[in-house]
């Protein structure tokens, strides 16, 4: 009995993880030609900056799990030295 609710709570983690990872990767994906046609478009400074703040937190969540997922692989020091670089990469 205990096994099968282990089961569903990490099948639950995994695919709430995936559907979070799409949704940071669909807002990169989205945000960044937004922001180009918004900028030769002249929108507004503030729709631009909003435009901008979504993408940066949707860029920083993704290469956070990123490197996250490659300090697992590559071990304590590697996934350290990832973590500081690429913490301020964005």
């Amino acid at each position: 009995m205990y096994d099968c609710f282990c089961y569903i709570k990490s099948t639950y983690k995994i695919v709430r993880r995936s559907i979070v990872n799409k949704i940071f990767l669909g807002l990169v994906v989205l945000g960044v030609p937004i922001s180009v046609i918004g900028s030769l478009l002249h929108w507004p400074s503030v729709i631009m900056f909003i435009v901008y703040c979504l993408t940066i937190i949707a860029l920083a969540g993704f290469m956070g799990r990123a490197t996250e997922s490659l300090a697992i692989v590559m071990g304590p020091r590697i996934g350290g030295l990832l973590n500081a670089t690429f913490g301020n990469a964005v």
